[in-house]
């Protein structure tokens, strides 16, 4: 369950930042959730930073798209050398749990319930689990079976369904603003005819 829900806010953040780049993202949403999770451990800013060298790479490529292959590059960019330092730290904390010395700048200072914890870090351990069995099933076939995994053709990803708008409300005039006004004030002051006394 916890890994489905990871699942879905990678896929959110990253289907999100398909919609705010403009078309400017070449790349299939799951793949680019996977690498952004990967590159900036699910912290918010790193991927903004990731996002913005990526860009830079592939308008130096001149390209105006950004493609898997950008990302990678602004992850080795002399821009992001110290962020990525971060990163590999954190996923290294993450995996050797109690036998590597913390860095006390990584940690954070504040008690967070444990879903809150082990969000992270689980995802961490299962890229890397399912990373290890793609190399171990990759290594284990055949030449001939590895051209013919690169052939077969990957589904389509659906686009999501623009959301519709409301229509606005109308726009009120002064006359509607003074009745509202009345009558706000008629239902919440207090009356003022007298208490009987008891």
């Amino acid at each position: 369950m916890m890994l489905l829900r990871q699942f879905n806010n990678r896929v959110a953040l990253s289907s999100c930042n398909r919609r705010v780049s403009g078309g400017r993202i070449n790349a299939s949403t799951n793949e680019l959730a996977a690498e952004l999770y990967r590159s900036t451990f699910g912290i918010k800013r790193l991927a903004a930073q990731l996002l913005k060298l990526a860009y830079i790479e592939c308008r130096t490529a001149g390209r105006t798209r950004i493609e898997i292959d950008d990302l990678h590059a602004a992850y080795r960019s002399s821009g992001y050398t110290s962020s990525a330092t971060d990163v590999e730290e954190l996923q290294l904390q993450s995996i050797n749990k109690g036998s590597r010395k913390v860095r006390l700048d990584l940690q954070c200072p504040f008690d967070l319930p444990t879903q809150f914890k082990s969000n992270v870090v689980s995802f961490t351990r299962a890229d890397r689990d399912m990373r290890v069995q793609e190399r171990v099933f990759d290594s284990s076939a055949t030449a001939a079976e590895r051209s013919v995994l690169k052939h077969i053709a990957l589904p389509d990803e659906k686009t999501p369904a623009k959301a519709r708008r409301r229509t606005p409300a109308p726009k009120a005039t002064d006359a509607d603003l003074t009745r509202a006004f009345h009558q706000y004030m008629e239902s919440h002051l207090p009356s003022s005819d007298p208490k009987k006394p008891k």
